[in-house]
C-alpha cells in the first residue's frame, strides 16, 4: 500500500505515481490524507487555505485518472486540461481516507472505500470515530494504526518503553500506545477488533532494531 498527503501535490502527478505502482501488483491500497500545518505546504510552495476543497476535488481527479478517464478540472492552483494517465491499470485499487476529526471521518464515509484511524487516537476516541464512520454510512473497512511494543515480560516493557512515553512519543497520549507482554498486547488488540475495527496496522514503538525485531517476532506468536 501507499500513503500520500494528496493536498501537497498536483493530482495528476499523484495519479501517475499510483498508476505506476498499481501496474506492478494485483491489488493496491491507497491511503490519502488531507494533512495540516502551514509549514508542510509552504515547503512545496502551497498555502494551507482551501484544504478541504483541494482534498475532495483532487481525490476525484486522481481516482478518475487512475480509472483511465480524461479529466478537465480546476483544483486549487492547478488548471488541469485534457489530462490522461498513459499507464493502463488492470489491478484493483482501493482508496482509504486517513482522518481523525469527525467531519473528516464523515468525508471518508462518503468519498472512499474505507477509513484509516490515526495512531494518536485514544481507545475511546477511536471507538467514537468508528461510530461516526458507520453512522455516516461508511460500509468499507475501518483500520486503526497503533504504535506497539511486545516485550518478553513486563519488566522489559517498563524498562524499554517508559523513557519513550516520558519523552512524549510523537506527541501521542500515553494511552494510545500499546505496550505489554504477548498476553497483554493480544488482549488489547482483540478488544479493538471485537469493537468493530477490521484491521490493526502496527508500527514499532521502539527504534532499536533488535528490540523491534524481537517485538515483531512476538506479534507472530499471536496468530
Amino acid at each position: 500500500g501507499v500513503l500520500v498527503v494528496s493536498t501537497m501535490w498536483n493530482p495528476v502527478l499523484v495519479a501517475e505515481q499510483i498508476a505506476t505502482l498499481a501496474a506492478c501488483v494485483e491489488e493496491l491500497e491507497v491511503v490519502v490524507a488531507m494533512g495540516s500545518g502551514v509549514g508542510h505546504f509552504e515547503s512545496v510552495g502551497l498555502g494551507a487555505t482551501g484544504l478541504v476543497s483541494r482534498f475532495v476535488d483532487g481525490l476525484a481527479v486522481t481516482r478518475s485518472l487512475v480509472e483511465g478517464e480524461t479529466v478537465n478540472a480546476d483544483v486549487g492552483p492547478y488548471e488541469i486540461r485534457r489530462a490522461k494517465v498513459g499507464i493502463g491499470v488492470a489491478s484493483r485499487v482501493s482508496w482509504l481516507v486517513a482522518a481523525s476529526a469527525p467531519a473528516a471521518i464523515r468525508r471518508a464515509a462518503s468519498l472512499a472505500d474505507g477509513w484509516l484511524a490515526s495512531a494518536k487516537l485514544t481507545e475511546p476516541e477511536a471507538l467514537a470515530g468508528l461510530a461516526t464512520y458507520r453512522d455516516a454510512g461508511g460500509r468499507g473497512p475501518a483500520l486503526l494504526r497503533r504504535d506497539v511494543f511486545v516485550g518478553h515480560d513486563q519488566a522489559e516493557v517498563t524498562r524499554v518503553t517508559d523513557p519513550i512515553v516520558s519523552a512524549g512519543h510523537r506527541g501521542y497520549p500515553a494511552s494510545a500506545l500499546v505496550r505489554g507482554d504477548v498476553a497483554a498486547v493480544r488482549s488489547h488488540l482483540k478488544r479493538l477488533t471485537d469493537a468493530g475495527f477490521d484491521e490493526i496496522l502496527i508500527r514499532s514503538l521502539v527504534s532499536d532494531q533488535n528490540l523491534a525485531l524481537a517485538s515483531i517476532g512476538r506479534l507472530g506468536e499471536m496468530s
